[in-house]
């Protein structure tokens, strides 16, 4: 007779649980996976992700963070070969090319880990910062000449993207010493030269001087810099609200690629030399909400 547990369950009937949750999880990863693809009914997205979805990216997320690039590209691929593509894809397909990028570095193949690198750009910084990140920790590994390939699709799908610029400049000494020549802002989203209503255009000088230390905190960003990106910040902040709005703006755009510790020290810096200002204070206070407390 099987021995009863203090809980009230034979062990016998322990295993014939464990054995139901992986049959679970077998339909899920496999025909489950495919029949969600197909059947979902429409989802309101605010819901947040389907079963299926958090299914597939949890798994994908743990197989590329111990490094099991077998494992990942096998699972990518089964996702690939379902009937009917899931719609949840196209909204994550950037996760997927991140993880096809690593794959295809893993088994030596420059050429897919570029094509994949492509299709995951589109101009956005954020992904860009990513990519950088990458590109760097490949220079680091003795991979310079995919590294220096992957800098140059980010400089042709971002041109005024001045990190990449600046990495170029760094690690080919003949490119052209000022790529960014008769731009003013670096990082800027817009075209149009005018000031918004109530605010004055600056001199050509002082334009030339706050791209120039723009120019300098994205340098040592790309180097992983952290004291040069901050000294370049002070320098750039004058207590001009313009100035604080770029400096947060990029604040928002690292702390998207999860280097927070850096967004919140910038942030803490527009605080500093713009005292007053109520769009930083209550973004520091957002910031410093979300850091856990020693």
């Amino acid at each position: 007779m099987t021995p009863r547990r203090a809980d009230g369950f034979s062990g016998a009937t322990q295993w014939v649980r464990v054995g139901r949750v992986l049959a679970l999880a077998g339909f899920i990863f496999t025909g489950g996976l495919a029949l969600l693809s197909g059947a979902e009914e429409p989802v309101d997205a605010s819901a947040g992700p389907s079963v299926a979805e958090r299914v597939f990216f949890g798994r994908l997320d743990e197989l590329v963070q111990t490094q099991r690039w077998p494992e990942a590209a096998r699972h990518i691929q089964q996702l690939q070969a379902l009937r009917n593509e899931p719609e949840w894809l196209v909204r994550r397909a950037g996760e997927l090319r991140l993880a096809q990028i690593q794959i295809c570095r893993s088994q030596n193949d420059p050429a897919g880990a570029l094509n994949a690198a492509r299709l995951y750009l589109n101009g956005d910084d954020v992904r860009s910062l990513r990519l950088l990140s990458l590109a760097r920790e490949m220079y680091a590994w003795d991979e310079k000449s995919s590294a220096i390939a992957l800098v140059k699709e980010i400089v042709s799908r971002t041109p005024g993207f001045a990190p990449a610029h600046a990495l170029l400049e760094d690690w080919l000494p003949a490119r052209r010493a000022s790529p960014l020549a008769g731009q003013s802002e670096p990082m800027a989203r817009t075209d149009s030269a005018k000031a918004p209503p109530g605010r004055t255009t600056p001199p050509a000088t002082e334009r030339d001087e706050a791209a120039t230390h723009l120019a300098m905190l994205h340098k040592g960003h790309a180097a992983g810099n952290l004291p040069e990106v901050i000294a370049a910040a002070r320098l750039y902040l004058t207590g001009d609200r313009d100035r604080a709005d770029k400096i947060l703006e990029i604040a928002r755009e690292l702390r998207a690629a999860d280097e927070m510790r850096l967004a919140l020290m910038l942030t803490r810096e527009v605080v500093r030399r713009t005292p007053g200002y109520p769009p930083a204070g209550r973004y520091l206070a957002e910031l410093e909400a979300t850091v856990p407390k020693p």
